[in-house]
């Protein structure tokens, strides 16, 4: 039987504005599937009578968020581990679906069973997904009223748990932008700016969106596209009315590096960080290879693979790498790095 592709996956986390963007996802193929807990409301009715509606009902796993460790007190090897059997119920029917959304919804009673990273880090790690399915992307929603609200009362605008998912997303998707003032959008991207330096703020009410910009945008199996612009940090310091904002930490590095200093490099960052790295993406250019070396991961856990852009013999000579965490201590990190480079 010959081994087939693993399907794109991509997450979709987020508040209340999420129920009505899903049938929208769902809506772009016949064959787009969805995974997402039992008792979410989708769009105005039901889960199922959204669905029925669709004609989307043999395409949707209903779950109940179960979240584990692999090691007991250690948030970095946090899964969850109800998407495995429903992936594999999905890949394991007559017809495969084309490509699987995961909704995660703020649950502020169990901010585990909201953790971004937690899913992210269970499709990344658990040897079977791995088979099945590909990460593609994250996609966070924001409703624009309640955090401009917020902003103005001088509030905390955003908790642990939407920072974290700011922060991880390759998309955010603003809903309710018409309902706030121009310069109101302004500050709220730039504060969504001032967590993230990869994601494009998407305003579907003031701007023109479709749902395919959400989808195989395989943002996670190449180099980093990382914003150099002077409204992002570089990592460091507290964002105002944000709590548990993470460091970003982006690292450029010209000329060849040594495959066993970067291993041991990725080794070190991993043992010494991964309780607080919240994403890690990277790509090098090692010594001995005619394509650059891909390397993403989440918390515990990272993969590396050839940059499939580049045709061989016309790889990048600089390598970059980006780490989103708490606490990260950029000139060791860089300085550690710089020492792999090849004299």
């Amino acid at each position: 039987m010959p081994l087939l592709e693993p399907i794109p996956l991509t997450v979709v986390a987020g508040g209340a504005e999420m129920p009505s963007l899903l049938p929208q996802l769902l809506g772009l193929r016949r064959d787009l599937a969805l995974i997402a807990p039992d008792w979410l409301p989708i769009a105005a009715g039901t889960a199922t009578e959204t669905l029925a509606g669709l004609g989307a009902l043999d395409r949707h796993v209903a779950v109940v968020p179960d979240v584990g460790e692999r090691s007991p007190g250690c948030p970095c090897c946090r899964l969850r581990l109800d998407l495995v059997d429903a992936v594999a119920a999905l890949v394991r029917r007559r017809s495969r679906p084309s490509h699987i959304i995961v909704a995660v919804p703020d649950l502020p009673a169990d901010p585990a069973a909201s953790s971004v990273t937690a899913v992210v880090h269970t499709v990344l790690s658990d040897p079977d997904l791995r088979r099945w399915v590909r990460l593609d992307g994250v996609v966070a929603t924001l409703d624009a009223v309640p955090v401009v609200t917020r902003l103005r009362t001088g509030a905390v605008v955003v908790d642990s748990t939407g920072a974290e998912r700011l922060a991880i997303a390759d998309r955010v998707l603003v809903a309710r932008a018409d309902q706030v003032v121009g310069p109101s959008l302004l500050e709220l991207r730039d504060l969504v700016g001032q967590l993230n330096r990869i994601a494009p703020v998407l305003a579907p009410a003031v701007e023109r969106v479709s749902a395919g910009q959400l989808v195989s945008i395989d943002a996670w199996h190449g180099a980093p596209q990382v914003r150099l612009d002077a409204t992002t940090r570089s990592g460091g310091g507290p964002v105002a009315g944000v709590i548990g904002a993470p460091d970003l930490v982006v690292i450029e590095q010209q000329g060849i590096l040594d495959p066993g200093g970067v291993e041991e490099w990725l080794d070190q960052v991993l043992s010494q960080h991964a309780p607080r790295l919240v994403r890690l993406q990277g790509a090098l250019a090692v010594d001995g290879s005619s394509s650059r070396v891909c390397c993403h991961g989440v918390g515990s856990y990272a993969m590396s693979h050839p940059e499939h852009e580049h045709p061989d013999g016309r790889r990048s000579g600089i390598s970059v790498v980006m780490l989103i965490g708490h606490g990260l201590p950029a000139d060791e990190l860089a300085a550690g790095l710089r020492a792999t480079a090849v004299r």
